[in-house]
C-alpha cells in the first residue's frame, strides 16, 4: 500500500487573515507557526525552554508565562511568520509597504486581540489547505445542532 499525503502539506503555503478593520481590503499572509516551520519552531523552543521547564515542574502556566509567550510571537511572526500584506496604510493614509522593518512595528503595535487573531489562523494548520482540500463536515452529523 502507498500513501501520498502531499497534498496536506503545509511547510511552504501561506494563508490569508483578512483584517477589515484596518481597511476594507485589509489583509495579512502568513506562514504556518507550527513544526512545519522550523525556524519559528527552533527559535520558539529557544525562547521557551526555561518557561517549560518550570511549568512541567509546577504543572501550570502563569500569566506572566502567557505574557512572555505573546511577547515572543510578537518578536518573533515579523521574521519567520508575517508574509506580506495588503490594505495596510499609515497614518497618513498611504499604503505601507510590506518589509522587515514595517512587519516588526506593525507586530509590535497591533492591538492584542488583532495580533491573536493573527496567531490563531497561523497556528491552525488546516487554515493552509486549499479550500478542496479542507474536510468538510457531514451535514447528518450537523443537523439538529
Amino acid at each position: 500500500m502507498t500513501f501520498d499525503f502531499s497534498n496536506l502539506e503545509v511547510r511552504n503555503t501561506v494563508a490569508w487573515v483578512e483584517m477589515p478593520e484596518l481597511s476594507d481590503t485589509g489583509r495579512v499572509a502568513v506562514k504556518p507557526a507550527t513544526e512545519s516551520n522550523a525556524p519559528y519552531y527552533n527559535n520558539l523552543l529557544r525562547r521557551a525552554a526555561a518557561r517549560a521547564r518550570r511549568m512541567a515542574r509546577t504543572d501550570r502556566i502563569t500569566v506572566e508565562d502567557s505574557a512572555m509567550n505573546h511577547a515572543d510571537d510578537r518578536d518573533l511572526y515579523p521574521k519567520y511568520i508575517l508574509a506580506n500584506w495588503e490594505g495596510v496604510f499609515d497614518t497618513k493614509g498611504k499604503p505601507v509597504p510590506f518589509n522587515a522593518d514595517n512587519a516588526r512595528e506593525f507586530c509590535a503595535k497591533l492591538p492584542d486581540w488583532l495580533f491573536d487573531r493573527i496567531r490563531n489562523v497561523a497556528t491552525t494548520p488546516e487554515r493552509f489547505l486549499p479550500d478542496d482540500e479542507a474536510p468538510s463536515p457531514d451535514p447528518e452529523e450537523l443537523a439538529g445542532n
